[in-house]
């Protein structure tokens, strides 16, 4: 099996600040859902299972308030151009 570019130390991120705020809201939304987010994550090539992740924005919807699902979700933002950025948030 083919190792993945980050797994190569080789993968280059465009958007450090958006990368940022991914991060920090996957912690969020672990911390908010008491789920291990580490399963969201398929590997060769890495990315996110979209129906893992519906299915924690649905425990996140089930328990907390419309204002903190939005700012997690928009910190969880798959496409970068559509991820809200830390001053947003602040």
């Amino acid at each position: 099996m083919e190792e993945s570019m980050i797994e190569k130390g080789v993968y280059e991120c465009r958007y450090p600040e958006r990368a940022d705020t991914f991060s920090m809201g996957i912690t969020m939304l672990e911390a908010a859902t008491l789920e291990n987010c580490g399963y969201l994550y398929i590997r060769n090539p890495l990315r996110i299972g979209p129906e893992k992740l519906n299915s924690y924005r649905r425990i996140l919807k089930d328990k907390y308030s419309p204002h903190f699902t939005k700012i997690i979700e928009g910190a969880i933002e798959i496409d970068h151009k559509h991820r809200l950025t830390m001053s947003k948030i602040y």
